[in-house]
Protein backbone atom coordinates (compact mmCIF):
# COMPACT_ATOMS: atom_id res chain seq x y z
CA UNK A 1 0.00 0.00 0.00
CA UNK A 2 2.88 2.29 1.14
CA UNK A 3 3.76 1.90 -2.90
CA UNK A 4 0.90 2.73 -4.16
CA UNK A 5 0.81 5.68 -2.47
CA UNK A 6 3.82 6.92 -3.29
CA UNK A 7 2.96 6.24 -6.92
CA UNK A 8 -0.13 8.54 -6.69
CA UNK A 9 1.87 11.18 -4.47
CA UNK A 10 4.02 11.23 -8.02
CA UNK A 11 1.50 11.67 -10.22
CA UNK A 12 -0.44 14.58 -8.07
CA UNK A 13 2.88 16.22 -7.06
CA UNK A 14 6.07 16.75 -9.28
CA UNK A 15 9.25 19.49 -9.61
CA UNK A 16 8.19 22.93 -10.92
CA UNK A 17 8.67 24.56 -14.01
CA UNK A 18 10.59 27.65 -14.53
CA UNK A 19 9.45 29.85 -17.61
CA UNK A 20 10.98 32.75 -18.48
CA UNK A 21 9.51 35.32 -21.17
CA UNK A 22 10.08 38.64 -22.59
CA UNK A 23 7.51 40.90 -23.93
CA UNK A 24 7.86 43.66 -26.39
CA UNK A 25 10.08 46.74 -25.33
CA UNK A 26 7.47 49.77 -23.60
CA UNK A 27 6.53 52.46 -26.44
CA UNK A 28 7.17 55.92 -26.08
CA UNK A 29 5.06 58.07 -24.00
CA UNK A 30 4.25 61.69 -24.85
CA UNK A 31 3.27 62.64 -21.77
CA UNK A 32 5.51 65.15 -19.54
CA UNK A 33 8.34 63.21 -17.36
CA UNK A 34 6.45 63.69 -14.40
CA UNK A 35 2.91 63.26 -15.68
CA UNK A 36 4.58 59.75 -16.78
CA UNK A 37 6.23 58.44 -13.91
CA UNK A 38 2.92 59.39 -11.72
CA UNK A 39 0.73 57.20 -14.37
CA UNK A 40 3.15 54.74 -14.35
CA UNK A 41 3.72 54.22 -10.69
CA UNK A 42 -0.25 54.38 -10.20
CA UNK A 43 -0.90 51.69 -13.46
CA UNK A 44 1.73 49.55 -11.06
CA UNK A 45 -0.12 49.80 -8.21
CA UNK A 46 -3.32 48.80 -9.46
CA UNK A 47 -2.00 46.09 -11.19
CA UNK A 48 -0.43 44.64 -8.36
CA UNK A 49 -3.45 44.94 -6.40
CA UNK A 50 -5.32 42.94 -9.03
CA UNK A 51 -2.60 40.26 -8.61
CA UNK A 52 -2.73 40.14 -5.32
CA UNK A 53 -6.50 39.50 -5.43
CA UNK A 54 -6.38 37.06 -7.89
CA UNK A 55 -3.81 34.88 -5.96
CA UNK A 56 -5.93 34.99 -3.06
CA UNK A 57 -9.04 33.80 -4.81
CA UNK A 58 -7.62 31.00 -6.84
CA UNK A 59 -5.82 29.42 -3.26
CA UNK A 60 -9.39 29.95 -1.73
CA UNK A 61 -11.00 28.18 -4.79
CA UNK A 62 -8.62 25.22 -4.62
CA UNK A 63 -9.64 24.62 -0.88
CA UNK A 64 -12.23 21.75 -0.91
CA UNK A 65 -12.01 17.63 -2.41
CA UNK A 66 -10.37 17.11 -5.71
CA UNK A 67 -10.97 14.08 -7.63
CA UNK A 68 -8.16 12.48 -9.85
CA UNK A 69 -8.26 9.68 -11.50
CA UNK A 70 -5.03 6.90 -11.15
CA UNK A 71 -4.48 3.94 -13.19
CA UNK A 72 -8.28 3.35 -13.22
CA UNK A 73 -9.08 4.23 -9.70
CA UNK A 74 -10.64 7.46 -8.43
CA UNK A 75 -8.59 8.91 -5.58
CA UNK A 76 -9.06 12.08 -3.41
CA UNK A 77 -6.95 15.04 -2.84
CA UNK A 78 -8.32 17.14 0.56
CA UNK A 79 -6.80 20.26 0.83
CA UNK A 80 -8.27 21.42 3.95
CA UNK A 81 -6.38 24.76 4.52
CA UNK A 82 -2.94 26.69 2.87
CA UNK A 83 -0.82 23.42 5.20
CA UNK A 84 -3.52 21.09 5.70
CA UNK A 85 -4.24 18.12 2.89
CA UNK A 86 -4.61 14.43 2.96
CA UNK A 87 -5.05 12.14 0.22
CA UNK A 88 -8.23 9.66 0.04
CA UNK A 89 -7.85 6.57 -1.14
CA UNK A 90 -10.03 3.58 -1.70
CA UNK A 91 -8.52 0.02 -2.19
CA UNK A 92 -9.80 -3.41 -2.38
CA UNK A 93 -8.84 -5.14 0.27
CA UNK A 94 -10.75 -8.66 -0.10
CA UNK A 95 -7.98 -10.89 -0.41
CA UNK A 96 -7.13 -9.71 3.20
CA UNK A 97 -10.92 -10.78 4.58
CA UNK A 98 -14.11 -10.90 3.09
CA UNK A 99 -17.90 -11.94 4.31
CA UNK A 100 -19.43 -15.16 2.68
CA UNK A 101 -22.90 -15.44 1.64
CA UNK A 102 -23.13 -17.46 4.74
CA UNK A 103 -21.59 -14.86 6.76
CA UNK A 104 -18.49 -16.86 7.19
CA UNK A 105 -15.30 -14.16 7.37
CA UNK A 106 -12.52 -15.52 4.90
CA UNK A 107 -9.44 -14.06 6.36
CA UNK A 108 -6.35 -14.69 4.62
CA UNK A 109 -7.65 -17.66 2.89
CA UNK A 110 -8.60 -19.00 6.48
CA UNK A 111 -12.47 -19.69 6.98
CA UNK A 112 -14.27 -18.39 10.32
CA UNK A 113 -18.00 -19.38 10.81
CA UNK A 114 -19.67 -17.15 13.42
CA UNK A 115 -18.89 -18.99 16.24
CA UNK A 116 -15.26 -18.12 15.81
CA UNK A 117 -16.15 -13.85 16.25
CA UNK A 118 -18.34 -11.89 18.13
CA UNK A 119 -20.60 -9.35 16.48
CA UNK A 120 -23.12 -7.30 19.19
CA UNK A 121 -24.39 -3.67 18.55
CA UNK A 122 -22.58 -3.13 15.96
CA UNK A 123 -19.21 -4.16 17.20
CA UNK A 124 -16.98 -6.54 15.21
CA UNK A 125 -14.30 -8.87 17.03
CA UNK A 126 -12.34 -11.84 15.90
CA UNK A 127 -9.62 -13.29 17.28
CA UNK A 128 -7.09 -16.69 17.67
CA UNK A 129 -5.44 -17.92 20.13
CA UNK A 130 -5.99 -15.18 22.26
CA UNK A 131 -4.93 -12.78 20.17
CA UNK A 132 -7.10 -9.77 18.19
CA UNK A 133 -7.16 -9.81 14.68
CA UNK A 134 -10.09 -7.36 13.87
CA UNK A 135 -11.89 -5.18 15.89
CA UNK A 136 -14.34 -2.77 14.42
CA UNK A 137 -17.22 -0.67 15.13
CA UNK A 138 -20.38 0.02 12.14
CA UNK A 139 -20.69 3.33 11.59
CA UNK A 140 -24.71 3.16 10.86
CA UNK A 141 -27.09 0.08 10.89
CA UNK A 142 -25.70 -1.67 13.78
CA UNK A 143 -27.56 -4.79 13.91
CA UNK A 144 -26.33 -5.56 10.13
CA UNK A 145 -23.20 -7.26 9.75
CA UNK A 146 -22.86 -6.38 6.60
CA UNK A 147 -21.53 -2.69 5.68
CA UNK A 148 -19.71 0.41 6.78
CA UNK A 149 -17.17 -0.23 9.49
CA UNK A 150 -14.45 2.08 11.47
CA UNK A 151 -11.35 -0.41 12.29
CA UNK A 152 -10.27 0.41 15.76
CA UNK A 153 -7.74 -2.02 16.92
CA UNK A 154 -6.21 -5.93 16.46
CA UNK A 155 -3.29 -6.84 14.08
CA UNK A 156 -4.88 -5.90 10.67
CA UNK A 157 -5.41 -1.87 12.23
CA UNK A 158 -1.48 -2.52 13.63
CA UNK A 159 -0.27 -2.94 9.85
CA UNK A 160 -1.34 0.43 9.29
CA UNK A 161 0.55 2.23 12.16
CA UNK A 162 3.67 4.63 10.66
CA UNK A 163 5.81 1.78 12.44
CA UNK A 164 4.97 -0.38 10.98
CA UNK A 165 3.74 0.87 7.37
CA UNK A 166 5.47 4.19 7.23
CA UNK A 167 2.48 5.71 6.32
CA UNK A 168 0.84 8.87 8.44
CA UNK A 169 -2.74 8.12 8.36
CA UNK A 170 -4.91 10.24 10.47
CA UNK A 171 -6.21 8.55 13.16
CA UNK A 172 -9.71 7.05 13.51
CA UNK A 173 -10.21 7.42 9.40
CA UNK A 174 -9.85 3.68 8.10
CA UNK A 175 -13.00 3.09 7.17
CA UNK A 176 -13.66 -0.71 6.08
CA UNK A 177 -17.03 -1.39 3.70
CA UNK A 178 -17.86 -5.34 3.83
CA UNK A 179 -20.10 -6.63 1.25
CA UNK A 180 -20.95 -9.74 0.13
CA UNK A 181 -17.81 -11.51 -1.04
CA UNK A 182 -15.66 -7.86 -2.03
CA UNK A 183 -14.45 -5.63 0.91
CA UNK A 184 -12.93 -1.89 0.75
CA UNK A 185 -10.53 0.12 2.85
CA UNK A 186 -10.73 3.87 2.55
CA UNK A 187 -8.08 5.72 4.77
CA UNK A 188 -7.30 9.44 4.83
CA UNK A 189 -2.73 10.02 4.52
CA UNK A 190 -1.28 13.43 5.19
CA UNK A 191 0.39 15.47 2.73
CA UNK A 192 3.48 16.14 4.56
CA UNK A 193 5.09 19.60 3.88
CA UNK A 194 1.90 20.67 1.89
CA UNK A 195 1.75 24.13 1.49
CA UNK A 196 -0.71 25.63 -0.88
CA UNK A 197 0.97 29.14 -2.18
CA UNK A 198 -1.01 31.64 -4.64
CA UNK A 199 0.22 29.35 -7.83
CA UNK A 200 1.62 26.06 -6.64
CA UNK A 201 1.21 23.36 -4.50
CA UNK A 202 4.23 21.94 -2.40
CA UNK A 203 4.54 18.30 -0.92
CA UNK A 204 7.25 16.06 0.65
CA UNK A 205 7.58 13.43 -1.29
CA UNK A 206 9.32 10.62 -0.05
CA UNK A 207 13.32 10.16 -1.13
CA UNK A 208 12.95 13.10 -3.14
CA UNK A 209 12.27 15.93 -0.86
CA UNK A 210 10.36 18.70 -1.16
CA UNK A 211 8.58 19.00 -4.51
CA UNK A 212 6.62 22.03 -5.74
CA UNK A 213 4.44 22.08 -9.10
CA UNK A 214 2.29 24.57 -10.58
CA UNK A 215 -1.53 25.04 -10.56
CA UNK A 216 -4.44 26.88 -11.88
CA UNK A 217 -7.93 26.79 -11.34
CA UNK A 218 -10.44 26.46 -13.92
CA UNK A 219 -14.23 26.66 -12.28
CA UNK A 220 -14.45 23.09 -11.03
CA UNK A 221 -11.10 21.58 -12.50
CA UNK A 222 -7.52 21.85 -11.25
CA UNK A 223 -4.87 21.39 -13.22
CA UNK A 224 -1.02 20.55 -12.17
CA UNK A 225 1.49 21.15 -14.88
CA UNK A 226 5.00 18.76 -13.64
CA UNK A 227 7.81 19.47 -15.42
CA UNK A 228 7.91 16.87 -17.52
CA UNK A 229 5.02 15.06 -19.06
CA UNK A 230 1.61 15.65 -19.06
CA UNK A 231 -0.59 17.91 -17.44
CA UNK A 232 -2.76 16.32 -14.36
CA UNK A 233 -6.54 17.52 -14.20
CA UNK A 234 -7.80 17.16 -11.25
CA UNK A 235 -11.82 17.63 -10.51
CA UNK A 236 -13.59 19.54 -7.51
CA UNK A 237 -16.24 16.93 -6.02
CA UNK A 238 -19.58 17.62 -5.39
Amino acid sequence: MKRVLALIASALIAASVTACASGAPPAESSLPETAAAETATAAETEAAAETETQAVDQMSAAIGTWIIEFNGEEYEQIIAGRNEAYLGMTLDVTRDFYFDKDRNIICNGKTFTADDYSFENGVFLLSKNGKSIIEMEKTEAPGELLGEYRLTGGEYMDMFSKEESGLDLVEGSIIITAAEGKTSFYALQVLGGFELKEDTIVVLIDGDGMKETPYRIEGDTMILTPREGEEVVLTRKK
